[in-house]
């Protein structure tokens, strides 16, 4: 059974669109690798999510009795949280909004689990070929046996007959700036 450990920062006082470009960074890695990256990171964030990520790790070892060395960082979600409003003073006695963002921070690690080498090779055998492309198959095979059978000037005019303007998903004519 896989052991999941959750880890949560609400209301951090940073945009989530500014925070999830620093948790894009880690997730996948194992936890020291990601606390490396987050060390060396030079975006404003990465010090609250390494404090988080430690705090994920802690929770692990004290918790659910893991090994640190056996996890990674499985998920990350940045939500958005509230937003604070704010006012300024602007010309002629207006007044301009600021928009404080905040966002709520969830960090998943779960246990690294060794694949067994029978599963491996079921999954990286050749899948079946579905039916209808091998018919797609058979019909481009029996075209290019038909091609060879024909001289080359009479061949070209009938690719050139054939040739149409490319049509959508729709089956409509697509609009081109060119035609054929």
């Amino acid at each position: 059974m896989k052991v999941k450990v959750q880890a949560r920062l609400n209301n951090f006082r940073r945009s989530a669109q500014k925070t999830r470009q620093s948790g894009s960074i880690i997730k996948g890695l194992n936890t020291a690798a990601a606390v490396h990256q987050l060390e060396h990171s030079q975006k404003g964030g990465a010090e609250a999510l390494k404090k988080l990520l430690r705090s994920a790790i802690a929770n692990a070892e004290n918790n659910h009795d893991l090994d640190k060395s056996n996890l990674y960082v499985s998920n990350f979600v940045v939500e958005e949280g509230k937003t604070l409003k704010r006012w300024r003073p602007r010309a002629y006695g207006r007044a301009a909004q600021i928009l404080k963002r905040t966002c709520n921070v969830v960090l998943t690690l779960e246990e690294i689990k060794e694949e067994k080498s029978e599963k491996r090779g079921k999954s990286h055998a050749k899948k079946a070929v579905k039916p209808e492309k091998k018919a797609k198959v058979e019909k481009i095979e029996e075209k290019e046996e038909i091609k060879k059978d024909i001289p080359a000037p009479v061949a070209k005019k009938l690719d050139l007959k054939r040739i149409q303007p490319s049509k959508g998903a729709t089956g409509k004519k697509v609009f081109r700036r060119k035609s054929f």
